[in-house]
């Protein structure tokens, strides 16, 4: 189905990215600041201006035939946060239909086409999306630092930096105590900023690419690398039971970067089976959405006809 227009959203917790494609093929993006958790205290009010936003700097028609929103905070089906997301598309935009879903699934299908499969993205968290032959869609893993997550860029930081403090001086650990004293002056430092501040997560997940960096020198870090790409690995192995066989998998996100240890370790240990190169990003994914004539992976996320 060719909607009269088009427009997908890849709402991001650092950038808002925003595709417009008119009924007469011109297409116009924008990007602006990040999505904010629609569900958070204040977060629909903010949410709204972030999307009037991108509405000024596109040159929107009067009437948009699709809009999809893939949020990293929407997590659907979930009747309250589905009408609480329509409320903020409605207040900013005028549209005939809406698809709401989580940034995985617009990765999945940009990355994927419509097809059975895996992506695995991992960046401060972790996350599979598996399709099964019939195209059902399935989650895996994705669960945040307290319950889930595993091998995600927190994991990472989280167990190098509680070795670090575990053993202020330990020979083995002074690679990994010298980056983190680098970054923020000293372990004090570098407690306070951890605990001193919203973002205990992000913190400790920032440490993670250092972490990376070092692995090819230091085998404190080797070994931290290694067992991120273990579990990511096992995150991998679940999502592909769920999946047709043979379905390719494919990663994605800022944390297993093709050539890092991460990534070779993950190669490695996938053996020999191989990862499928990603089709299109998100953006991709949420045009592919807009352009099916019925809704699909239901699972995961929810198709509105609006007023």
């Amino acid at each position: 189905m060719e909607t009269s227009s088009i427009l997908a959203i890849d709402a991001g917790a650092t950038k808002t990215r925003a595709r417009l494609i008119l009924a007469d093929g011109r297409v116009s993006e924008a990007t602006v600041e990040g999505f904010p958790v629609v569900t958070a205290e204040g977060g629909a009010e903010r949410a709204v201006s972030v999307l009037r936003l991108l509405a000024e700097r596109l040159p929107l028609p009067e009437r948009i035939g699709t809009v999809v929103l893939g949020a990293n905070s929407v997590h659907v089906p979930h009747p309250a946060v589905e009408a609480l997301v329509l409320d903020v598309l409605g207040a900013a935009l005028s549209f005939e239909r809406a698809i709401i879903c989580s940034d995985m699934v617009t990765s999945y299908v940009g990355a994927l086409g419509l097809s059975s499969g895996v992506v695995l993205a991992a960046g401060t968290g972790a996350i599979a999306m598996a399709v099964d032959a019939d195209l059902r869609a399935h989650r895996v893993d994705g669960l945040g630092a307290f319950l889930g997550d595993h091998g995600s860029g927190f994991r990472i930081g989280h167990e190098a930096l509680t070795a670090v403090y575990r053993d202020p001086t330990a020979e083995s650990l002074r690679a990994l105590r010298d980056a983190w004293i680098g970054i923020h002056g000293s372990l004090e430092a570098g407690a306070h900023a951890v605990y001193g501040g919203h973002s205990s997560v992000q913190v400790i997940a920032s440490f993670a690419r250092p972490v990376i960096e070092l692995a090819d020198s230091d085998p404190a870090a080797r070994a931290f690398v290694r067992h991120a790409a273990e579990e990511l690995r096992e995150t991998i192995r679940l999502a592909a039971d769920l999946a047709a066989p043979g379905a390719p998998v494919t990663v994605l996100g800022s944390l297993a970067t093709p050539g890092n240890a991460l990534h070779r370790d993950i190669v490695e240990l996938l053996a020999p089976h191989t990862l499928a190169p990603a089709l299109g990003d998100a953006l991709d994914g949420a045009v592919t959405l807009a352009r099916s004539s019925s809704p699909l992976f239901l699972e995961v996320s929810a198709w509105h006809q609006h007023p």
